[in-house]
């Protein structure tokens, strides 16, 4: 929890908030958990716009660590849902603060930096696609699960363990009568 000592005109926030007594007087501690049910004004504007534009195909929001990037887009996402109930408009993609492990920017490390960038999103672009819409793709680290083949292979696998312990046991069988 952050320590936020301004006043609240927000429900939302006063809902969120924690007042705590101590020594100094009263504290208020906001959560910072994202809220998808605040009202976020401009953004509702100025997000539907960019969404129905046909040149624009990525919408980036940044700020400093609970300064509402993730109320406004989840409120965002809610409300557009209700009017155009198309889903496959919305992925999430979120970045921590890079910075090059050297303090010299030569090449090379600027390089390193672009490349963990670029994995970091498409990584998290891969992991939240449903694996059969993209069955050709040389990413498998997620595959879908078949329940068949589950009980296929758990059938094949026991009946091949009787033939055995068939076989083993007709032989014992065999080896004690000619005894």
């Amino acid at each position: 929890m952050a320590q936020d000592n301004s006043i609240h005109n927000n429900d939302t926030a006063l809902k969120q908030s924690e007042s705590i007594n101590s020594k100094n007087g009263n504290i208020k501690f906001k959560k910072l958990v994202p809220d998808n049910n605040i009202d976020i004004g401009i953004y509702n504007k100025a997000l539907t716009k960019s969404l129905e534009s046909s040149d624009i195909y990525n919408i980036g929001l940044t700020g400093s660590y609970g300064a509402g990037k993730s109320s406004i887009i989840q409120s965002f996402e809610k409300s557009y849902l209700k009017n155009h109930k198309d889903s496959n408009k919305f992925l999430y993609v979120s970045l921590s603060q890079l910075s090059q492990e050297n303090s010299n920017n030569s090449n090379e490390n600027k390089i390193n930096l672009k490349n963990r960038v670029e994995e970091a999103i498409v990584n998290q672009i891969v992991h939240q696609i449903d694996p059969n819409l993209i069955p050709r793709s040389k990413f498998k680290s997620k595959s879908s699960y078949n329940k068949e083949i589950r009980y296929i292979s758990i059938l094949t696998t026991l009946f091949i363990f009787l033939l055995i312990l068939l076989f083993k046991i007709s032989s014992f069988i065999r080896k004690t009568n000619y005894i």
